[in-house]
Parts: structure tokens; sequence; C-alpha cells
């Protein structure tokens, strides 16, 4: 038997045996959730703040980075780049604008960065 479920949010998609992303009637991508994430290529970059808002137009400002996505209390930031390098930069562009940063680290792509790599 097969269910077909529409969400918008990739915690209940994780869920899944399979998930499809469909952008505007197009098929962008089908696989098990956990084969998503391998779809993303590129470097990157969590941080945590005190105003995710402010960093997030700060390191926008930067012009460095091919992506900057404020997913609740998180900033995920993707460029392809060193993430040695990234994490300095990150520390110094938000410790220029005043910006209290909690944490800078690489991590792992989740399916919501790989959905919003696909959108572009």
């Amino acid at each position: 038997m097969t269910i077909l479920v529409t969400t918008p949010y990739m915690d209940e998609a994780a869920r899944c045996d399979r998930v499809a992303f469909i952008h505007r009637g197009t098929l962008l991508t089908v696989a098990p959730p956990a084969e998503i994430p391998k779809l993303y290529r590129k470097g990157l970059i969590e941080v945590r703040s005190g105003d995710n808002l402010a960093a997030a137009r700060a390191l926008r400002a930067s012009g460095r980075f091919e992506s900057v996505q404020v997913f609740g209390d998180r900033i995920h930031l993707s460029a392809p780049e060193d993430s040695a390098e990234l994490e300095r930069f990150v520390r110094t562009i938000l410790d220029q604008a005043g910006i209290h940063i909690d944490t800078v680290e690489p991590v792992e792509a989740g399916i919501e960065d790989v959905f919003v790599e696909l959108l572009k």
C-alpha cells in the first residue's frame, strides 16, 4: 500500500520511507530521507547567536556566502570554501557588527538544506 503525504515540515518528511521534492509541478528528486543529505555538495556552517535575524543580515551583506538561511534558532551558511576559514570570517563579521555569537561550527546538511538548494 502507498500513502502520499504532503507537508511543508521537513521533520515530518524525514519520517517517511521516501521523500519527493516537487516545486511548481516539477519533480526535483525522490530518495529515502537518509540519502537526501548526500545530495548537498557544499561546505555548511551553522551559527547560533543572540540575534539570528541581525546576524543573518550582517552575513548576507558580506556577500561571501552562496546561501544564508535562518532555521528557527540557527543560521545555515553555505559556501564552496574551507570550513575553518569560513568560521573565522563569520566570527570577524559578527564581532564587528557587535552581535553575540553562541556557536559557529561546520555541520552536515539536513533535508531542509537540500530542499533550499534544489529550489535555486
